[in-house]
């Protein structure tokens, strides 16, 4: 179970680390002129950017779990916020009939964490 979960958050690490950076590194209105940014037409540039500090954090969160027990009951909220992230994800790219392959398995991903993190509090 522990390899698989390290699994997990290396992989959501990896993917939110690199998303949110993207997005806060990618200027707002050059944003809009690139195809797999269509979504940031609506939204402003601070709910891009918010969007952009949440999944960073998130993704810290999980990257300091790996090396200290005493954050996994934040890899579990982590894991929360970033299922909250992924649903408004795949929300808005369903209402723009723009692909969410990578967003559900990505939710998928974070459920497992959740849950892993779960089932650990309740059996100790």
């Amino acid at each position: 179970m522990k390899a698989l979960t390290i699994s997990i958050k290396s992989l959501l690490i990896l993917a939110f680390l690199g998303a949110g950076i993207m997005k806060l590194s990618t200027p707002y209105a050059e944003m809009l002129d690139l195809p797999k940014f269509g979504w940031a037409e609506g939204y402003s540039a601070i709910q891009v950017s918010a969007i952009a500090l949440v999944e960073i954090t998130s993704a810290l969160i999980l990257l300091v779990s790996l090396f200290k027990k005493s954050f996994n009951i934040w890899a579990f909220v982590a894991g929360i916020v970033l299922i909250l992230d992924m649903t408004g994800a795949i929300a808005t790219h369903v209402t723009r009939e723009e692909p969410i392959l990578l967003n559900v398995v990505l939710l998928i991903l974070a459920l497992s964490i959740s849950l892993i993190k779960f089932i650990e509090f309740n059996r100790s």
